[in-house]
């Protein structure tokens, strides 16, 4: 991350050293799933938990985008896709 002239403020991994190593270690065990699925895996089992909890409880999942939400997140990506496409015309 640069500031305004340019200077770099903050450097990010990903995936950090610690889950990298995780990553190579369940590659070697599994070598024909792709890596971004180890890498995604326990956010992806905290969002199921989430899901599974809140059907279950009939309410809805905490700190989980609605179906109303990813309904408006596509309609935005199409209204920028339109713009866009029009703009580089």
């Amino acid at each position: 991350v640069a500031d305004g002239s340019g200077a770099e403020v903050a450097k990010f991994e990903f995936p950090d050293a610690d889950t990298q190593a995780k990553v190579d270690e369940l590659c070697a065990a599994d070598p024909e799933m792709m890596p971004y699925f180890f890498v995604q895996s326990d956010d992806y089992l905290v969002l199921k938990d989430r899901v599974i909890k809140s059907a279950l409880k009939g309410g809805e999942a905490q700190d989980v985008a609605t179906i109303q939400t990813a309904i408006e997140a596509l309609k935005l990506a199409e209204y920028c896709t339109k713009e866009l496409t029009a703009a580089m015309k």
